[in-house]
């Protein structure tokens, strides 16, 4: 009788023990992040234009290239202007267009348009 009550206690620890490490398991990995399944990160909102620290470029279209212009400004410094999906654009941006932008401090322009010469 005693060899049937610890054989049963036995099956119990063994079958119920691991629900135990597996709950703290999952708490950990919803909770925190943590474990071999941590959550991927999402995406940072885009910061309303008002808020971002924006500087402004004038300056000559020296080259351009797909989602990018070197635009060369009044020091005579070239400056590379990205051009994102979200770019308000005025006019056509060709090389030896004079141009104003409105560039983010990554270098993402939020506006830019071509200026009477």
């Amino acid at each position: 009788m005693k060899q049937k009550m610890l054989q049963a206690v036995f099956l119990v620890v063994i079958l119920v023990g691991p629900t135990w490490a597996i709950g703290p398991y999952f708490e950990n990995e919803s909770n925190q992040g943590q474990g071999p399944r941590a959550e991927i990160p999402k995406p940072l909102a885009r910061v309303p234009d008002s808020r971002i620290a924006t500087t402004f470029v004038k300056g000559e279209i020296r080259r351009a290239e797909e989602g990018l212009y070197i635009v060369r400004d009044s020091t005579g410094k070239d400056v590379p202007i990205y051009i994102g999906k979200d770019t308000d654009i005025q006019g056509a941006l060709r090389v030896g267009e004079k141009v104003e932008a409105q560039v983010a401090k990554d270098g993402l322009a939020l506006s830019i348009r071509v200026t009477p010469e």
